[in-house]
């Protein structure tokens, strides 16, 4: 069934917190920007972990568990808290110095790194207060609810795990003239590091070789000497590593239907602010670097990397009188999506988004997978 953004805004919103919309929203635009924050949406990937996958003849022992948030990791998303409260708390008073259920939200993936990279964002953002009788735990450490939902029906943070068309558009994909140049040119060394980690690999598992030895060297583990130092193949498997995590949505279609309902509820919640219904002022939403790498596909956003801790935020600013607009930031540096401007009016924003919609209907990636929602509170 075909539908655009504005009916994936109707499965949205069983997403959030707040009452439907029942006018239609009037958006006033002026040549000038209003400068009150009104609302911001951001969206995080994680922070450094444990390699996914050891290999064969890998040197490096992994007691932790593999695909784990790393010490770190829990320093970097801290840390990144703390600059996001500088903004949000010190500088534009979108929400209270300390928690306040009713202004934020935070949602994660039901991973191990995902949930403890936001319990670590939110012991940044709002810290210990000291006052032990304030929130009930000893130094004044401020409680903070993580949404979670099971990881087969997540459709907010995990389609693109979830959305069953994106199989076949890749193996479509695959099978382009341009990756398969890809995997000829790639063959010999993909044999060559076949038997230096002492298993089969295809040219997209480079980057598990890429990641596990990026965790070995950040965190001082033995290492396979044979790759590391070869600069010539280090080099290609650091660099092919990365392509091949590019190649995950090569196209702006899939890297829509990645998105799933990421941009309707991002809309929705944009909406229900300029009418000034209840809803959190601060959304925050861990995932992993499939989410953004699906992102910046389908924004048309120029992003050669996604590091750990890296970071989508769309802020919201206006009022009535002057207008609404939205500004993408990625790590803090504003960007332009979809060819509009950096500082782009809110209608056209929506445009763009419908747009897309109407260009790449989503319906496929609705699957009995998303008929029973477990959403837990943690």
């Amino acid at each position: 069934m075909y539908y655009n953004l504005k009916s994936m805004l109707f499965s949205a919103r069983n997403l959030t917190r707040n009452s439907r919309l029942k006018k239609p929203v009037l958006f006033l635009v002026s040549k000038g920007w209003a400068s009150e924050l009104k609302l911001s949406i951001v969206v995080t990937r994680h922070g450094d972990r444990t390699p996914l996958h050891v290999f064969p003849n890998s040197l490096s022992t992994w007691p932790e568990g593999e695909g784990v948030l790393t010490p770190v990791g829990v320093r970097q998303l801290e840390n990144l808290g703390k600059q996001y409260r500088e903004s949000y708390v010190d500088k534009h008073k979108l929400v209270s110095p300390t928690f306040n259920d009713s202004q934020i939200l935070v949602r994660s993936t039901g991973k191990q790194r995902t949930l403890m990279s936001a319990y670590a964002f939110m012991a940044g953002f709002y810290p210990p207060t000291g006052n032990t009788t304030e929130f009930g735990l000893s130094y004044g450490i401020q409680p903070v609810p993580i949404y979670s939902e099971s990881s087969k029906s997540d459709m907010l943070l995990y389609a693109y795990k979830n959305c069953p068309s994106l199989k076949s558009k890749r193996a479509f994909e695959k099978e382009t003239p341009a990756y398969q140049k890809f995997v000829a040119e790639s063959e010999e060394n993909v044999a060559i590091i076949s038997d230096i980690v002492g298993e089969h690999l295809e040219v997209s598992d480079i980057s598990s070789v890429a990641n596990i030895l990026n965790a070995e060297r950040v965190h001082n583990r033995p290492t396979l000497s044979a790759i590391v130092d070869n600069p010539t193949l280090y080099s290609w498997v650091k660099k092919t590593g990365n392509r091949v995590l590019q190649q995950k949505f090569p196209t702006q279609e899939i890297g829509w239907l990645g998105t799933g309902l990421l941009f309707p509820d991002i809309i929705n919640r944009m909406q229900y602010k300029i009418r000034n219904a209840p809803g959190p002022n601060f959304v925050f939403y861990s995932t992993h670097d499939g989410l953004l790498l699906a992102m910046t596909a389908a924004l048309k956003v120029n992003i050669e990397e996604i590091p750990y801790a890296s970071h989508f935020a769309f802020e919201l600013y206006g009022d009535e009188a002057n207008g609404y607009h939205v500004i993408t930031k990625f790590n803090f540096k504003e960007v332009s999506i979809l060819n509009l401007d950096v500082r782009a009016k809110f209608a056209d924003f929506t445009r763009a988004l419908n747009d897309l919609a109407q260009k790449y209907p989503t319906s496929m990636c609705q699957t009995a997978t998303v008929k029973e929602k477990i959403t837990t509170e943690l």
